[in-house]
């Protein structure tokens, strides 16, 4: 196993909680101007626990969201 994943592997659940603690709008705060203000379809790739499709979603955008490998469970 690579480190990397190996590291993942024995630490995601810390690193899912550390992650959902901030709030999506505060992380993307400095590019979300960029979003399309009418719907658009949104691929999300390493979408972990869905924190950041549900913030899209709420925005009215159509999200695809793709999490590999699965979250443990925690």
């Amino acid at each position: 196993m690579k480190e990397s994943a190996r590291f993942y592997s024995e630490n995601a659940c810390s690193l899912a909680e550390q992650y959902d603690s901030v709030r999506a709008e505060d992380v993307h705060a400095c590019w979300s101007q960029f979003l399309p203000s009418t719907k658009a379809l949104v691929l999300d790739i390493g979408a972990g626990s869905g924190r950041d499709a549900a913030m899209l979603a709420s925005r009215g955008h159509e999200v695809v969201n793709q999490r590999t490998p699965p979250l443990p469970s925690c």
